[in-house]
């Protein structure tokens, strides 16, 4: 099998329209690991899945919290290094990227979350 390949700029949260990837990228995450979740309920039917994330500029607001097996999270550019990670750094509009073309996520947390990313797994991979 295959792993299934999300793109988080064509992916929406039902009943939140307004809700896009540059406006929150960790809801867009969180909700595609949900549809994961319901698409591959048994162990048999996990071929995994891959979030793309194009090159481009995003605001996680929203921790992610990564519940499943079997995911990757993949970038544009030169990787996620500490230039693509911006843990609240203001007002980030005069910057400029040394390495540009790449995927950028600036953490906000406005959830109340200390956290980016949280990887939650219990029990057996699965």
């Amino acid at each position: 099998m295959t792993s299934t390949i999300y793109d988080v700029t064509t992916w929406t949260i039902p009943g939140s329209p307004a809700t896009t990837a540059f406006t929150d990228i960790g809801a867009i995450v969180n909700s595609i690991i949900a549809d994961i979740k319901i698409n591959q309920p048994s162990q048999a039917s996990k071929p995994g899945a891959v979030i793309y994330i194009p090159p481009g500029d995003y605001s996680l607001k929203t921790r992610i919290v990564i519940d499943i097996s079997y995911l990757q999270i993949k970038g544009s550019g030169h990787g996620f290094t500490s230039s693509s990670i911006r843990y609240n750094a203001g007002d980030t509009s005069s910057w400029y990227e040394i390495w540009p073309g790449g995927s950028r996520v600036r953490v906000e947390n406005t959830d109340g979350n200390s956290e980016a990313i949280l990887i939650n797994r219990g029990g057996l991979p699965g």
